[in-house]
């Protein structure tokens, strides 16, 4: 749809005109990703591009970035690099509205028209809860330093392990670390 009609640009474009604030839009199309059920085919490709973003912005910017759409190998990929990555990646994921099967009607249609859209679209009402939900990533995240110390020690290097650990201290029993 974004190539057809250019939707999801204008549609933030507008909302930062109802919030007075102004949005970068980045949109990176990368040509010969055949297999987006592939978890591998996206992480060199998001690695590079959210390393152009942090040299752009710098190293202590916040990436916000929405899980909800794409494959499920692109939000694996994804949650994955959250949690590894040194830089500050925040993920949110949209529930899904109720009135999602006119919305899904209304985006098939060949002639799509978004001043209609937007003003019919619920989610612009005032009363209108927030279908924004913050994914904390916690268990996973304990899971992986979990193995990461496992294989710290395992290799003798228990200074790398207790660095982990203090990653997560706050998410583990205290009595690990006496």
């Amino acid at each position: 749809y974004h190539r057809s009609d250019d939707r999801y640009r204008k549609s933030i474009a507008e909302l930062g005109k109802r919030i007075d604030h102004e949005f970068e839009i980045l949109i990176f199309e990368e040509e010969g990703l055949e297999n987006p059920h592939v978890f591998d085919a996206f992480y060199d490709t998001f690695e590079k591009r959210f390393n152009e973003i942090f040299q752009k912005y710098g190293d202590d910017t916040e990436l916000i970035v929405n899980l909800s759409s794409g494959t499920p190998a692109m939000q694996a990929c994804l949650a994955t690099m959250a949690i590894n990555d040194p830089h500050k990646i925040i993920l949110k994921q949209v529930s899904v509205a109720k009135a999602d099967k006119n919305r899904t009607e209304r985006e098939k249609n060949k002639e799509f028209d978004f001043e209609t859209y937007w003003e019919t679209d619920e989610d612009n009402e005032p009363e209108q809860p927030c279908r924004v939900i913050d994914i904390e990533n916690e268990a996973f995240n304990k899971r992986v330093q979990k193995e990461l110390i496992a294989e710290h020690v395992r290799k003798y290097d228990y200074h790398a392990a207790m660095l982990v650990a203090e990653s997560i201290r706050n998410s583990v029993p205290e009595e690990l670390y006496c």
